[in-house]
């Protein structure tokens, strides 16, 4: 009877350490753009609510009878619930007045990661 030679069979630690440190460049690549896109989500939704805004301010001014419409602007905040937390939307409306019309600009501003954002409607409205 003869024997067979025994071979080592498996990895070294090396190896394993390798494929380990291998894996998780992977996953913090991975959880890197979930950041990014939960983020990215986040600014739209942000940006879908100041359009809300915008588009609400604007019927509101559309809805003063013309003679009472002034050409002041009026800046105010706005506070809205994203995701259980509390935004300030800045709000800027002006109307110019023409001759025999008015044009209505709402502009609403929000910051989020310290860069601003902002959102403009303009309507023109005639007697």
């Amino acid at each position: 009877m003869s024997m067979l030679p025994s071979k080592n069979s498996g990895f070294t630690l090396v190896e394993v350490m390798i494929a380990v440190f291998i894996l998780m460049v992977g996953l913090l690549a991975l959880l890197q753009s979930v950041n990014v896109a939960i983020s990215q989500n986040l600014v739209n939704t942000l940006r879908d609510e100041g359009v809300s805004i915008a588009e609400q301010k604007m019927n509101e001014a559309k809805s003063i009878p013309f003679d009472s419409m002034t050409g002041a602007s009026t800046t105010y905040t706005v506070t809205r619930q994203v995701r259980s937390t509390s935004r300030d939307y800045t709000v800027i409306r002006k109307i110019t007045s023409f001759s025999s019309t008015k044009k209505i600009q709402v502009l609403v501003n929000w910051t989020f990661k310290g860069s601003q954002y902002q959102h403009q409607l303009a309507s023109m409205r005639s007697q």
